[in-house]
């Protein structure tokens, strides 16, 4: 089941879901393409490609906020949606490791991958996700 809002995707689950604010940078065929300063995709650009949702209402320039649990973001830029960024702290808890970092533009991300991270405060990281795995919401929090 797919969350509907912001507040209940927040809401669920723990870590809670992290959120980035994002811009449009094109629509097309049922398609959006988002923009953040620190993104990267796997074709080397600053935007994501993802699906819009039946009856969703979005135009180029509008804010939005994408939506990624951190169990759905891993080490490294395998996967299309890509983010830069940097360790503030880590917590190995035994059979998984969070990694609680900050965005180029000082967003808080926290991602837990399995095992033990071998990174350190500070340290420079290449986080990725697959678009499947994204929730996107309007201003007003509701999916698109």
């Amino acid at each position: 089941m797919r969350c509907l809002v912001t507040g209940v995707a927040g809401f669920i689950g723990s870590p809670r879901m992290n959120f980035l604010n994002m811009q449009v940078a094109a629509v097309e065929a049922r398609q959006m393409q988002l923009k953040h300063a620190g993104l990267s995709s796997a074709t080397s650009s600053a935007t994501i490609s993802l699906p819009l949702r039946e009856g969703a209402q979005v135009r180029t320039g509008d804010a939005v906020t994408l939506g990624l649990r951190p169990e759905h973001i891993e080490l490294g830029n395998a996967a299309p949606i890509g983010l830069t960024v940097r360790a503030e702290y880590l917590e190995n808890l035994g059979s998984s490791s969070q990694i609680h970092a900050k965005t180029s533009d000082g967003a808080t991300l926290t991602v837990q991958v399995p095992g033990r991270v071998s990174a350190q405060r500070g340290d420079v990281l290449q986080v990725s996700a697959q678009p499947q795995r994204a929730y996107v919401f309007n201003a007003d929090g509701r999916a698109l």
